[in-house]
């Protein structure tokens, strides 16, 4: 089985190195792609590189030791908050007939929030081109409605009244 890891985030997407620690667990190591969601042909072959690819082994990180970021590192963020308030996270699990894709969306009271509607399912035979194009719509539905629900938080404001009638007085 392989893992692959993907964040779509403003603009851009990060797509991290996943490897596997001896002791079994995945983590995102360096370097990170980073492909603009406009240019989707980029980022249709960096997913599919990534998806592609083995995971490496890598010595278990020691407890003891701040884990770090290389996401937050690549974005110049020092914290997870302001970054998973914006960003969907994809984990892509390869195995040898199945492709299996989990996505967690933004945050939702500063935790990330499982959608159960974004597992997406496909046979290994036929399913990488499939998988690929569905996160390339998912992203950019993602992206044009967090635009429309900042246009609308922009549009808001306070509402001017008309100056109240005098009695008797008609329209």
């Amino acid at each position: 089985m392989s893992v692959a890891r993907f964040y779509a985030y403003r603009n851009v997407i990060l797509i991290p190195v996943v490897a596997q620690a001896q002791e079994g667990f995945y983590l995102d190591v360096g370097p990170v792609t980073v492909c603009d969601t406009n240019d989707t042909e980029d980022m249709r072959a960096a997913l599919k590189a990534a998806i592609e690819s083995p995971n490496p082994i890598v010595p278990t990180p020691d407890p003891t030791e701040e884990p770090g970021s290389v996401i937050l590192e690549e974005l110049g963020l020092g914290k997870w908050l302001p970054f998973e308030a914006e960003a969907m996270m994809y984990t892509v699990h390869c195995n040898a007939d199945r492709i299996e894709c989990y996505s967690t969306g933004r945050a939702v009271k500063g935790t990330w929030q499982m959608q159960q509607s974004k597992h997406m399912s496909f046979e290994r035979s036929d399913g990488l081109e499939k998988l690929i194009n569905t996160i390339i719509f998912d992203i950019g539905k993602e992206r044009e409605e967090a635009l429309a629900t900042e246009q609308a938080n922009k549009a808001g404001g306070l509402a001017l009244l008309p100056p109240p009638r005098a009695e008797g007085e008609q329209s």
